[in-house]
Parts: structure tokens; sequence; C-alpha cells
């Protein structure tokens, strides 16, 4: 199976719906991750104003992943399925195509190392991607992703890659420490080389 982590930017594009509707076109299985888009970033500008600590502002980016779920789900329910569980998707995957998660486990009471700014929905699917022993990890952006071509070949992505972007802020820092546990592929790329994962037969 296959984890596809829509970036929340992409969820503040016109692109979206065409994005969603190549991505659930593809014959394979696998999960969606929504990014929190808007909503995440309400988070930050109140956090900001009200002066909210750090896990106070993680819950509501989780909440924030959660709400565009729905949108997700409401355009195409006859393609995908809810799953809260890391260990439900494989039931899902069972009657249909797509898992749509929705992380309410990482909701917290307690601070944590993962509670905070450091951790973005990008790391939180490559850790779903490691619970259910994904056979790939795509992660899609509104935004160029240097070193990745735009339109051209996709290639998995290296370390090496992974931690430059992360020092450019294309994905969080925490991404980089999972990211050497992962031992399946891993495609980080723009949106507007969606189309050549299925053409190039790169998914599973």
């Amino acid at each position: 199976m296959n984890i596809f982590k829509v970036g929340g930017s992409i969820f503040r594009e016109k692109e979206l719906l065409s994005c969603l509707k190549l991505l659930l076109s593809f014959n394979v299985k696998g999960a969606v991750v929504t990014g929190g888009g808007n909503f995440r970033e309400q988070v930050r500008i109140c956090q900001k104003k009200y002066k909210f600590d750090d896990l106070a502002a993680h819950n509501m980016s989780i909440l924030s992943m959660i709400q565009n779920s729905y949108i997700v789900e409401s355009l195409f329910k006859n393609k995908t399925k809810f799953f809260r569980h890391p260990g439900e998707l494989r039931d899902v995957l069972k009657h249909n195509n797509f898992g749509i998660w929705q992380p309410y486990d990482k909701l917290t009471y307690f601070e944590t190392n993962d509670s905070n700014w450091n951790v973005t929905s990008d790391s939180l699917a490559l850790e779903l991607a490691l619970e259910v022993n994904a056979a790939s990890l795509i992660i899609i952006k509104a935004c160029k992703v240097p070193g990745v071509s735009s339109f051209g070949p996709i290639k998995p992505i290296l370390y090496r890659e992974v931690k430059r972007l992360a020092n450019l802020g294309i994905i969080d820092s925490h991404f980089p420490r999972s990211f050497k546990l992962f031992k399946a592929r891993t495609y980080i790329l723009p949106l507007s080389n969606l189309k050549n994962l299925n053409k190039n037969k790169l998914l599973i």
C-alpha cells in the first residue's frame, strides 16, 4: 500500500480538486493524509495573538488535519473511507481503494517531544507509513521542490536530500530523524509532477 500526503497548502489552491481526482484515480491501494492548510495557519495566528503553549497548538493543528480530511471524504464518498488508527487501515482497504486518516490518536493532554511545531503532518504521514509498513510514501507539495523536477522523471529521495529540504523548510525538522527508520521508497514532489507517479508505474 502507499501513503499519500497532500500538503496543506494545496487546500488553498484552485488545483485541489484536480489533484484529488488524479490521485484517487490511481489503480492502487493507499491512505490519504491531509495537511492542515488554512486551518493550521489560523492556529499560528491565534497562538501569536493569545500566547497559548505549543501543546495546545499541536492539538489544534491535528484537528486542522482532520477538518481537511472531511473535505476529501465529502468530495469522494464513493472512493474513500475514514480510519482513525493505523491498525484499521488494512480492513478499510479490503473494500475501498483509499482510506483517509483522521489522526485523533495524535491528540494528547501531555507535552511530548512531538507536541510542537517541529513535527508537522509530513512527519505524521511518515510515522503512519512506518506503522503500516507501507510500500511507499508520497508527499505532494504545492511549492517547487529543490532538486526535484516539476515535470520530468521521479526518483526516490535520499537522506542527504531530505536533510536539505528540512533545512530549507520544505519539510519539518523532525522528518529526517524518522526517515532513517523508513526503508521503503519516499517521494517528495511538486503537485505539477503528480501525474508521472502513475505514468511511470512507481506505485504498488
